[in-house]
């Protein structure tokens, strides 16, 4: 269903994300204990619980096949008594500063060493219906790269977590890089000034205070004048964007507040206090995906 944008004509709000194969997954966080301890009132037992916590992953279901708006009641209303809604919190913690810049192909290197299908069969998962057309190697590789960081795995697994186990990994050096990284939450950018501004609400450690380097993958041929990046502190005062897709400008903001106001929601089933950056950084691909289908209908209407 494409839904009307009330605030203008012909624009359209399209709420359906077919490539999002990620939420359709167990998620064995989802916690009672952490709603009985968190939520005001809670709700009176488990079991009842339990039914209300299906509900809204029906609900959820129904929003990304377009059956149903963001804001629908009763979405809205299951939310509420799972304890799901309520102020948007910011990380207060700043954002560790890598030792060294981790290279993109040690990214990809790894996604391909523990999850060998990952690369084709996830392309959709990041770049939306692009990743069912012919795309260049940049795009691949940048795509490889978020997805080292999904979870896209059963039970909420991402490969980083396969990796990290493993007793042939990088140098500590690498780790550290890799694991501030993986701090790091993707973010919208305005890139038309060398310091880039962030589109979308940012906890204020991951501002950047200086130029960022890096060149964008452009998602289609032209101009790029948004990008979607994680923009990681170097520790030698350097601000490097990782996994820069860009954009000919940016998609809606309030769509793309929507869409993540879902996974912040998701993240909140396990944890009442998750903050708007857990969200990012636990599913990363839905910022990127989501602004890539947006440019595909904006331009398949244009």
């Amino acid at each position: 269903m494409r839904l009307l944008d009330p605030h203008g004509w012909p624009t359209h709000l399209d709420t359906s994300d077919p490539w999002d194969g990620a939420s359709t997954l167990p998620d064995p966080d989802t916690s009672w204990e952490d709603h009985k301890a968190w939520t005001f009132p809670p709700l009176p037992d488990r079991e009842t619980w339990a039914q209300v916590d299906d509900r809204w992953q029906q609900l959820v279901w129904e929003v990304l096949r377009g059956e149903r708006p963001f804001d629908d009641p009763l979405l809205l209303e299951t939310s509420d008594q799972l304890g799901l809604l309520g102020p948007r919190t910011h990380d207060a913690r700043p954002l560790p500063r890598a030792p060294l810049d981790p290279p993109l192909l040690m990214q990809v290197d790894l996604v391909e060493n523990w999850a060998p299908d990952l690369p084709e069969a996830g392309l959709d998962f990041v770049l939306g219906p692009y990743g069912d057309m012919e795309t260049s190697r940049p795009l691949r590789q940048l795509a490889a790269a978020v997805l080292l960081f999904a979870r896209v795995h059963h039970h909420g697994r991402r490969t980083l977590d396969a990796w990290a186990k493993d007793a042939d990994r990088p140098l500590l050096e690498a780790r550290q890089a890799l694991k501030a990284l993986e701090r790091t939450p993707p973010m919208l950018w305005d890139c038309s000034k060398p310091t880039w501004r962030p589109l979308l609400p940012l906890m204020t450690g991951a501002l950047p205070q200086g130029p960022v380097e890096g060149t964008p993958v452009p998602l289609i041929p032209g101009p790029v004048q948004a990008v979607v990046a994680r923009v990681l502190p170097i520790a030698n005062g350097r601000w490097v964007a990782h996994t820069p897709l860009g954009l000919p400008g940016p998609p809606d903001v309030d769509l793309l507040l929507r869409r993540l106001n879902l996974v912040l929601w998701r993240q909140r089933r396990a944890n009442r206090r998750a903050s708007w950056e857990d969200g990012l950084r636990a599913q990363p691909e839905v910022l990127y995906r989501t602004c890539a289908t947006w440019w595909w209908h904006h331009l398949e209407e244009s």
